[in-house]
């Protein structure tokens, strides 16, 4: 968990804190995103938006149900601080599919792939998908520091 937040770019790929800034700054440039924009690019950028998002709340749910069953290997205040961790990736997860479902119902130019998914990004949108994905950064770094503080307790509990 601290290892990818904090990981820097591999071989072109961003994850962890990194990961959140470059899809900000994606959903943030209007020109990828409007009429002037080739269809295709637009299809192909919501088609990896959706995945996106689809990944990123299936991670945090995984992350969640993960580490809320680890918490029983710790001692009590370490599980207590665990189990906030996991109930804050359930949190995060939830927005993240709430939104998505959002996407999938609103107002918007439809594009479709895969057969049967329609995706509709508008600017308020972008915007709010933006204000989501910085919100859950921040919370991803606050649950980071309070990972690596489990973890210096756990150091010095063994000494």
């Amino acid at each position: 968990m601290i290892d990818s937040f904090e990981a820097p770019c591999e071989r072109g790929y961003y994850q962890g804190s990194e990961g959140y800034e470059h899809w900000i700054t994606g959903l943030s440039k209007d020109d990828l995103w409007n009429d002037s924009s080739l269809e295709n690019e637009v299809e192909r950028r919501l088609q990896v938006n959706d995945a996106q998002l689809l990944n990123l709340g299936d991670a945090r749910r995984c992350a969640g149900v993960y580490l809320k069953e680890c918490a029983s290997l710790l001692q009590q205040e370490e599980a207590r601080m665990l189990n906030g961790i996991a109930h804050s990736y359930t949190k995060i997860s939830e927005r993240v599919l709430v939104f998505r479902e959002k996407l999938n119902k609103s107002n918007g130019k439809v594009l479709c792939y895969n057969g049967s998914i329609q995706m509709k990004l508008n600017l308020n949108l972008r915007n709010e998908q933006i204000l989501l994905l910085k919100d859950i950064k921040v919370k991803e770094q606050q649950l980071v520091e309070e990972a690596k503080y489990i973890l210096d307790c756990m150091t010095e509990n063994q000494r």
